[in-house]
Formats: structure tokens, C-alpha cells, sequence
């Protein structure tokens, strides 16, 4: 187990490296940092930052970390979610080359969010395998295949060939690690299957690996070695060295496991061959751990080959340099390999002094995992405390179960409640709304009714008016008739046009308002003797009127304004018009003689301006003293908030 377990984190870059990438990550740091050095947009640079954070994750993981880190800055500058995912998601590599998988899959799965959210699937799934394949590193088999299933259906929607077959032959190590057999199998077939029609034969080698793998877990050694020969074969085709090698380990495994079945058969020696095969591509690679392991492996075969002095020195110079690199695990193999060869010579002392050894480096293991250790104590203690609890849970699920349909019956009456809440919710709002829309048609119906009673009396005069001036004789009276006629054609076309602009929903919003009465105070001042002067609030463009308010503001304008130009004799006329506290405030002021409206009897005038104010909700005043001027006040509430 230890041998698959040591050619699984082996290939892991490579899984990874497949997984990741999506563009040309393939570039060396040196010259992702030339580009970096001459990028000129914002886009540009955080792209190769992230680019180049990935590029250092496997021999600088802390720079890679702290560029990513750079490129995130950017990308939110930029708001930029598709940067910002592949900043997250080469973070995330480098905090797990950095031994921090918590900080990794952290990372991740915002990569793994922000490109879910940019719809871009085929990177979501690559970030989903390198999650599943942290998992696998710390044996979390079922996190890790909810991650690579979930990841293969978005890479079948996008019909990556490819990648499909990769994730299948990372989905079958996780069922190997499970002892799923059959189906890691299944899925090794498969994957081998899509390698050959693309073609590709570094992934379809490495496919042979793995399904050698499987066999030899099955402890079927024929079958492991047919499959291991396959894939070394195929990595000598693409010049593989180091999969070569890894190869001829594996095949070195293979034919020592079937020699044990076979009492040290002579396929040992086929082992001790391929075990120097092995040793000879790494010192190639000038791989000098993986050219001691190979040592160690020899060592092990001489012992069993009882040439004990080669075996020794194989042995001692792997331990030696197990212990000077710190790799306690293989450092404790070498010390029980030497203990077992002094037993053989009869060699009491350094068998002891190597075993005692071996016992060392265990408790260097167990001091650099003792957090693992206590998490696995925690987790036996909450399993055990979990069998009590469901004792207690299978004592309640009685009474649990007479308790459901009260339950049940509760939860639909709640929902009934709820969808009745939300249907007199549905109704009160479109009553409002038709409310308002009734509203609208009765003045609308309104303004008919006023072009119809006034625009049409009008006409009528000036039709018998007409009819005078044809059948009388006298010059003065017909000048005195078409000055009339003259009067009313003007009060014809500007009654037509009040009408026209109140019904016309465009004039709702607000500049259209301030506009109409700016234009109508300039047409005072141009014709009459006054000095009109209008002030008008910004704010009044941004209400969106209700058609009734608009129509009864500007005639309290007009109104004012004409009563003041007929009675007042004023010089000056300043009209303001503003908002504040969601109120509409009007004041039509003049300097002119004034009265007493304590002895008014209120005339027509001054009557519509109050029913105007008080049909729009709001309240008129009129200020006014003789021989000071008058003041005309009003105040109407914005009655919903949707009109600002």
C-alpha cells in the first residue's frame, strides 16, 4: 500500500498541472516576468500574474502565494470576476504546495464560485479536480468523488474528450483507494479507451499505471505486470524518463510480491533488474531521492538474495540520506531492513542497535503528526459518543414518528397561511394599481368634459358673433365684434393648449412642468408691464407628476399670475416653486396694492385655486394687506414615494 500510496503522490503535479491549467501555464517564470515588466493595461498584468503565481507554486510557493495575492488587488480594482477567479485558483495550488490544504481549499472553492458565476464550466471543473485531489492526499475519498462526479458532468457538457477520460482516471484512484476494484477498473478501461482514439500516449500510459496498480492491490500480479510493461513501453516511445522509471519500480513491486508467493522464486531476479533500471533513469533526472529509494528497494531484494555485505551497503547509504533530508518514513523502512539483515548474520548487536533505531525515527513520525493523531482520537471519541447517541436516536424515532404528521399538517397549514398572505398581497396592489389607473381616466374624462362645456361655449360665441357682425351695417360695431371674436379665438387656442399638454402623458415628468410655467412667467413679462421672475428647484425634475397634480399646479400658476396682472397693479411678480421633506411647495408673491381677505367674499378665482390645492391633497393660502401686495401660498405632499 505504501508503493501505490508513493506513485499516487508522485503523478499528483501532474494530475494537478492538467487540471489547472486552461491556457499556456507552460511558460517559464522568467519569461511570464519579462511580460509582466511591459504590461500596460490592468488586465494584462493581473492575467500574468496569475499566470506567473502558478508557474512558482511548485518550487516557491510562498511568491506564489504573495503574487496572487498582488493580482487579486487588481482584479477587484478592475472588477474583473474571470482575473479574479484565477488569482484564487493559483493561490489555492500554492498554499497546498506550501502544506496549508485548509488555506487551499479555501482558495478554491472561490475560484471555484466566482467561475461557476462567470458560466465558465470548464475551469470550475478543473478547480473542483484539484479540490478532490487535496482530498485524496488526506484520504477524504467520498469529498474527494462528490468533486470529480460533479466536475465530469460539466465536463461533458462541454465535450472536452480529453479531460473526461483524466477525471476518469482520477475518479478510478480514489474507487482503487476505497477498493473499489470493479469500479476503478471501469473507469480505466474508459479512459484508455478516449487516450487511444486522441491519440494522446503520455496520458494513456500513465492510464496503464494506474489499472497495473489496481491489479496488484487485487494481489493479481500477472495481470499488474502486464499493464506496467504496457506503460513502459509507451513512456519509452514519448522519452519519458521519469515515468519510465516509475514504471520499472512498479514492475520491480510486482515480480517481488510474486516472488513471496513462490518461496523466492527466481523472479526476484527480474526484480532486482528492474530496480536498477529504475535507479540508472533517476540518476539520469539526477533525481537523487527517488535514486536512494531505488537503493533502499535493492538492498531489500539482496537481503532476500542473502548477499547481505551489498545488501548493507545499499541500505546504510539510503538511510544516510534519508536521515540528512529528514524523510523519517523511509529512514524507519531502511533501519527495520538492517535490523532484519544483522538478525539473519546472527548479528544480535546492530540488529538491536538498528531496530532501537527504527523505533527513533516511529516517534519522529508521531511527533510531526501528533495533531493528526489527537484529530483522530477526537474523531474515535465523537464515533463512539455517536453510537450512544443512536441508541437514544432509535428510542426517540417512536415517538418521532406518531409526532410527523402533526408535523406535516402544521407545515401545510403554515404554507396554506403564507400563500393566502401573499395572494391579499397580490390583490391589495393591483387594486391600488387600478385605483390609480381609474383615477387617471376620470380626469382625463375631466378634460373632455372641459373641452366640450368651455372650448366649445367659446366657439359658439364666436360663431354668433360672427353672424352679428355679417348682418349689421355699422363699422364700429363690426371693429368692436372682431376685437371680441379676436379675444376669444386667443382664449380658444390656449385653453386647446392647457388641455393638450395636461393630457399628454409625456409632459409627467418633471422638467416638462418647469418649463411650461418658466415659459408661461416669460410670456407675462413680454406682454404685460410687470417684472415676472420665476424660481424653480431642481429637484421638481426629477418627479414623475401624477397627471391631476401637474394639471392643477400650473393652473394655480396661471390663476395667480392672471389675477395679479387684472387687479393688483404690481411692478414686480416673483413666482418659487421647490420641494423639501417630500413636500411641493408654491408661492406666487407680487408688490402691488393688495387687499383686505377678511372682506372678500372669495371670488370664483380664488375659490378653484383652493378646490385645485385640496383635489392634489394639499392646502392654499392667500396673504395679503392693502397697500402691501399678496402672497399666494401652497403646499401639496408627494403622495408616493415613487414619484421622486
Amino acid at each position: 500500500m505504501k508503493l501505490i500510496l508513493r506513485y499516487y503522490l508522485r503523478n499528483l503535479l501532474l494530475i494537478a498541472v492538467s487540471a489547472s491549467c486552461s491556457s499556456s501555464y507552460a511558460q517559464s517564470a522568467d519569461s511570464l516576468r519579462k511580460e509582466l515588466a511591459i504590461a500596460k493595461t490592468a488586465y494584462a498584468k493581473v492575467t500574468l500574474m496569475a499566470e506567473l503565481s502558478f508557474a512558482l507554486t511548485s518550487t516557491k510557493p510562498d511568491s506564489a502565494i504573495l503574487m496572487a495575492k498582488q493580482g487579486e488587488k487588481i482584479a477587484i480594482e478592475i472588477k474583473n470576476r474571470g482575473s479574479l477567479a484565477e488569482c484564487y485558483a493559483s493561490m489555492g495550488w500554492g498554499f497546498f504546495k506550501a502544506g496549508k490544504n485548509d488555506s487551499a481549499i479555501f482558495y478554491l472553492e472561490k475560484a471555484k464560485q466566482l467561475f461557476q458565476a462567470e458560466k465558465n464550466f470548464s475551469r470550475q471543473g478543473r478547480v473542483m479536480v484539484n479540490i478532490a485531489s487535496i482530498f485524496n492526499i488526506e484520504a477524504k475519498d467520498e469529498e474527494a468523488l462528490t468533486y470529480l462526479l460533479e466536475a465530469r458532468k460539466l465536463f461533458d457538457e462541454e465535450k472536452d474528450a480529453s479531460t473526461i477520460a483524466y477525471t476518469d482516471k482520477i475518479i478510478a484512484g480514489t474507487f482503487r483507494h476505497q477498493g473499489e476494484f470493479k469500479k476503478a477498473k471501469q473507469y480505466l478501461f474508459e479512459a484508455i479507451k478516449t487516450f487511444e482514439k486522441l491519440n494522446n500516449l503520455q496520458y494513456k500510459g500513465d492510464a496503464y499505471s494506474s489499472l497495473g496498480s489496481v491489479y496488484w492491490e487485487e494481489k493479481n500480479f500477472d495481470s499488474a505486470l502486464y499493464f506496467y510493461r504496457q506503460a513502459k513501453n509507451i513512456n519509452k516511445q514519448t522519452n519519458n524518463k521519469s515515468n519510465t522509471a516509475i514504471a520499472s519500480e512498479n514492475l520491480g513491486d510486482a515480480f517481488i510480491e510474486k516472488s513471496q508467493l513462490g518461496n523466492l522464486h527466481p523472479w526476484i531476479d527480474s526484480a532486482y533488474y528492474y530496480y536498477n533500471n529504475a535507479r540508472e533513469l533517476f540518476q539520469s533526472l539526477n533525481d537523487q531521492q527517488d535514486v536512494r529509494y531505488e537503493e533502499f528497494k535493492i538492498g531489500r531484494v539482496l537481503r532476500y538474495l542473502k548477499e547481505n555485505e551489498k545488501a548493507s551497503g545499499y541500505l546504510l547509504g539510503a538511510l544516510r540520506y534519508f536521515d540528512s533530508v529528514k524523510l523519517y518514513v523511509n529512514a524507519n523502512e531502511a533501519c527495520e531492513e538492517l535490523g532484519l539483515l544483522y538478525k539473519d548474520n546472527g548479528d544480535y548487536k546492530n540488529a538491536y542497535l538498528y531496530l532501537d533505531k527504527s523505533i527513533v525515527y516511529k516517534d519522529s513520525i508521531n511527533n510531526r503528526n501528533r495533531a493528526d493523531l489527537i484529530a483522530k482520537m477526537l474523531a474515535q471519541y465523537e464515533s463512539e459518543k455517536t453510537d450512544k447517541t443512536n441508541q437514544l436516536i432509535t428510542a426517540q424515532k417512536k415517538i418521532d414518528k406518531e409526532d410527523l404528521s402533526r408535523t406535516i399538517a402544521i407545515e401545510f397549514f403554515s404554507l396554506g397561511i403564507i400563500i393566502l398572505i401573499g395572494l391579499l398581497i397580490m390583490t391589495l396592489w393591483n387594486r391600488r394599481i387600478l385605483k390609480q389607473q381609474l383615477k387617471e381616466v376620470e380626469m382625463r374624462n375631466q378634460l373632455a368634459s372641459d373641452l366640450h362645456d368651455d372650448v366649445g361655449s367659446t366657439l359658439s360665441s364666436i360663431l354668433l358673433l360672427s353672424d352679428i357682425a355679417s348682418k349689421n351695417k355699422d363699422a364700429a360695431m363690426h371693429t368692436s365684434i372682431l376685437n371680441k371674436i379676436s379675444s376669444n379665438a386667443k382664449e380658444v387656442i390656449e385653453r386647446m393648449s392647457d388641455i393638450v399638454w395636461t393630457m399628454n402623458p409625456i409632459n409627467d415628468v418633471g422638467d416638462n412642468l418647469k418649463e411650461r410655467i418658466e415659459n408661461y412667467v416669460l410670456q407675462v413679462k413680454q406682454l404685460a408691464e410687470i417684472n415676472a421672475l420665476s424660481n424653480i428647484g431642481a429637484e421638481i425634475d426629477e418627479i414623475k407628476w401624477p397627471m391631476d397634480m401637474r394639471k392643477n399646479i400650473f393652473l394655480i400658476c396661471k390663476e395667480a399670475i392672471n389675477n395679479s396682472l387684472k387687479y393688483s397693479k404690481a411692478v414686480n411678480l416673483e413666482l418659487s416653486l421647490y420641494v423639501k421633506d417630500k413636500t411641493i411647495f408654491l408661492q406666487i408673491k407680487d408688490d402691488g396694492i393688495g387687499f383686505d381677505v377678511s372682506k372678500t367674499n372669495n371670488g370664483n378665482g380664488l375659490r378653484t385655486m383652493t378646490n385645485r390645492a385640496k383635489s392634489s391633497g394639499g392646502n392654499c393660502s392667500i396673504e395679503s394687506e392693502e397697500g402691501k401686495g399678496t402672497v399666494v401660498k401652497v403646499e401639496i405632499p408627494i403622495p408616493r414615494s415613487r414619484y421622486i
